[in-house]
């Protein structure tokens, strides 16, 4: 079975670690990307060029350091690159 691109925005690492363990015993082959704060998650999508996969799936935190999840939510949203990523 093939995996999907995971990536975590989450700033508790008891959660980033409980996260990772649960998709690690799912028998599905998943890579997961963890950022820790809201700012770090929007410099990640715009460091992205166009050639680059992006992520198949987003697991957001709402209460983030330094941007708010609800903001990088609507950051994904609002990008026609983005918008299609199920969060």
């Amino acid at each position: 079975m093939k995996g999907i691109d995971i990536l975590l925005i989450e700033d508790n690492l008891a959660d980033i670690f409980l996260t990772t363990e649960a998709f690690e015993g799912s028998r599905i082959v998943n890579k997961i990307t963890a950022i820790r704060d809201g700012e770090k998650a929007i410099e990640f999508f715009e460091s992205l060029k166009d050639n680059e996969k992006i992520p198949n799936l987003v697991l957001l935190d709402i209460n983030l350091p330094r941007i708010s999840g609800y903001e990088v939510l609507v950051y994904i949203k609002n990008h026609e690159r983005f918008q299609s990523i199920p969060v």
